[in-house]
Formats: C-alpha cells, structure tokens, sequence
C-alpha cells in the first residue's frame, strides 16, 4: 500500500490537532499558575521550543496508538507506526513552524 487511507488519516491529523490544542491549553494553565503564584512573569520553557512541542506530540500520539491498539490494525493495512505518528505531528508542526517563519 502506498499511503494510509484518506478515513485513516484524516482521524489522525484530527487527532494530533487535539493533543497540540489540548497541550497548549496545559502550558497556558501551568504558565498562569505559576505566575500567580511567584507574581513575575515566568515562561514554562515550551514557548520558546517548538520542535520540543511536536517531539511531545509524536510522543503522545505514539502512546495514544498503543493504548487503542491500532498499532496492529494499521500493521495489518500495511501502514507503518512511523507513518501514523507522522499523520498525529503533522498539525502541530504547521501550528507551531507558521507563526515562526511570518512573525
């Protein structure tokens, strides 16, 4: 088989734009938590590392496909772990490279 199918990969990119909004939505919490509690303005250290993002997204989505057990489904269609991780990352590198190559 050449490529995932288009049902396959569309639920995957959906789901790593979910992990890349549910991540950034975390930091925000983290990073008002932790300024109201030392009132300066502290950064999480994720904002200025985008590749760090997307190496926690593919993290993330490797675990995700394990948990649901589609690692072997996907095997079974011929289609590799490494490519459905890539399907997972692929929202959050657009999301996180765009801003930086136009800001």
């Amino acid at each position: 088989m050449l490529g995932m199918p288009a049902l396959i990969v569309r639920r995957a990119m959906m789901r790593g734009a979910l992990f890349w909004v549910g991540l950034r939505v975390l930091m925000l919490l983290v990073g008002g938590a932790a300024r109201s509690a030392t009132d300066q303005p502290t950064a999480t250290g994720l904002e200025s590392h985008p590749l760090l993002f997307v190496l926690i997204i593919a993290c993330l989505a490797w675990y995700d496909l394990w948990r649901r057990n589609e690692v072997i489904f996907l095997a079974n269609l011929g289609i590799s772990l490494r490519y459905a991780v890539a399907c997972y990352v692929a929202p959050a590198f657009l999301f996180e490279t765009l801003p930086a190559l136009f800001a």
